[in-house]
């Protein structure tokens, strides 16, 4: 095995190892819930979801037919239950209010704080401190539904061991044990199942959400995942191969929205492109100062890397709205 190999499957392994770790986490909390003891304050897993017992959660879930208010569940659960009851206040998801400008002298005083405790390794650090935030709150946000789905059933429908666990199959659906396991529970003769986390998270999601829920859960776990990715890029410091790799991003992203025909979206970026301040005060300065030099006999608009003359800006925000106001304008016949 050469090293580039041993580097490559010690990756593997270590993501094996925290999908065990998780699977632990699980087990731990299926502990608490069913010693009464999932809880913290006024906040229990029965509370946050409504419901009396265990037997209630499977069909207080399913019973939502659109991802929000699932997903607003989750997340309670998560900030209210799962990371206060680790000590991990500190990573729960508050809204906060916009801070108040800082005056000039505010603002010199804290960059002159800044560069008294700015060390050699202080950017790696605060990147590490980052990535172990984001990784915590991530496997709290992925073992909501395994708990939510044990926590459904009779515990002694579920035993774990070996950072494994096996689930009676005998109460599941036809349909819900096909999707995961891939067998007719009823021409098959097993009553359980072995699950690790992954097979776990799977089964929980295909049990406890309608089949237009689970099929959009997937991509609310994608959004939420870009969310951070944009959260964390704009909050750190501002360097010039990040701004090159942003807009990688995003010309990626557009032209993914061009594929797709997604006109409208692509409309409201340009939208807002238009009304960048910073931007927009720059760009103005430089046809300001041609109208300036030739008394207003040049008198132009600039749109990224076009000139036009005389523009008139319309309202809309929909291809519609576009199409509706500029044939009205200019008196189209459609």
């Amino acid at each position: 095995m050469n090293k580039l190999n041993k580097l490559y499957n010690s990756i593997g392994d270590n993501e094996l190892n925290n999908q065990k770790t998780t699977m632990s986490l699980v087990e731990e909390h299926l502990k608490l819930f069913n010693e009464g003891k999932l809880k913290v304050d006024t906040y229990s897993l029965l509370s946050i979801l409504a419901v009396k017992n265990g037997q209630g959660i499977k069909a207080e879930l399913k019973g939502f037919k659109q991802l929000a208010p699932i997903t607003a569940r989750r997340k309670a659960i998560v900030n209210k239950l799962l990371l206060p009851l680790a000590d991990l206040k500190q990573l729960v998801e508050t809204e906060t209010a916009k801070p108040k400008a800082k005056t000039k002298t505010e603002k010199k005083k804290g960059k002159e704080e800044k560069k008294q405790i700015v060390e050699l390794d202080y950017a790696v650090n605060k990147s590490n401190d980052a990535i172990k935030k984001n990784v915590i709150r991530t496997t709290a946000n992925n073992i909501v539904f395994p708990i939510c789905f044990l926590a459904s059933q009779d515990k002694s429908n579920y035993t774990f061991k070996d950072n494994k666990v096996k689930v009676n199959i005998k109460n599941l659906s036809v349909e819900v044990v096909k999707s995961v396991f891939g067998f007719n529970k009823d021409k098959a003769e097993v009553n359980a199942m072995q699950c690790n986390l992954a097979l776990l998270t799977k089964l929980a999601k295909a049990d406890l959400l309608a089949v237009e829920v689970n099929r959009g859960q997937a991509e609310e776990e994608e959004v939420e995942n870009l969310e951070d990715a944009v959260d964390e890029t704009t909050k750190t410091e501002f360097s010039d191969e990040k701004a090159s790799n942003i807009v990688k991003g995003i010309s990626a992203m557009l032209t993914y929205l061009d594929n797709n025909e997604s006109y409208d979206h692509i409309l409201q970026i340009q939208n807002h492109i238009e009304q960048l301040e910073n931007y927009g005060h720059e760009v103005e300065s430089i046809v300001e100062t041609a109208r300036k030099q030739t008394n207003n006999s040049i008198n132009k608009d600039l749109y990224g890397s076009w000139v036009a003359d005389n523009s008139t800006k319309l309202t809309a925000n929909t291809m519609q709205e576009l199409k509706s106001e500029f044939y009205k304008k200019y008196k189209v016949a459609v």
